[in-house]
Parts: C-alpha cells; sequence; structure tokens
C-alpha cells in the first residue's frame, strides 16, 4: 500500500479537509486542533470502482425489422 506523509502547521480550532487521488474516492475529514496540540490522522482512500467507457454504435440488421436485445431487454431507437 502506498503511504505519503504530510505535515501542516494549522491554528488551533475546528477544521475540514479533503485527501485526493487518482483512482482512488476522495475522502473528506474533520479535526478539532486545541493550541499547541499535535493531532495525527490516517486517512485510507477506497479504490474507485471501474466505471466501462461510454459507447455509441449504430447496428444495421437484416432483415430490416430484426429486433435487438441488451441485457435482456429490447433497445428502442
Amino acid at each position: 500500500m502506498d503511504s505519503h506523509r504530510i505535515t501542516l502547521n494549522l491554528n488551533a480550532g475546528r477544521h475540514t479537509f479533503w485527501v485526493r487521488q487518482v483512482g482512488r474516492e476522495p475522502v473528506e475529514g474533520r479535526l478539532v486542533v486545541q493550541d499547541q496540540a499535535v493531532v495525527q490522522r490516517t486517512v485510507a482512500l477506497p479504490i474507485k470502482p471501474l466505471t466501462p467507457p461510454a459507447m455509441n454504435f449504430a447496428v444495421t440488421t437484416n432483415p430490416p425489422s430484426a429486433a435487438l436485445y441488451t441485457y435482456g431487454g429490447p433497445m428502442g431507437g
């Protein structure tokens, strides 16, 4: 597993952060920093599910009145 460490100096108070990496789902988090405190967070980024690319295609049937089905259902158009 890839690991990266980031060190920030923040003012005391409430903070919101986002962690993003290509190929992973982004994660939002919140933390409260007390004056002079050291806060550590470990954030795991879930792998982004693969989505198939959108495709456009044309179909010509012979005979012209043939029905076309995809995933068990008829296609319109």
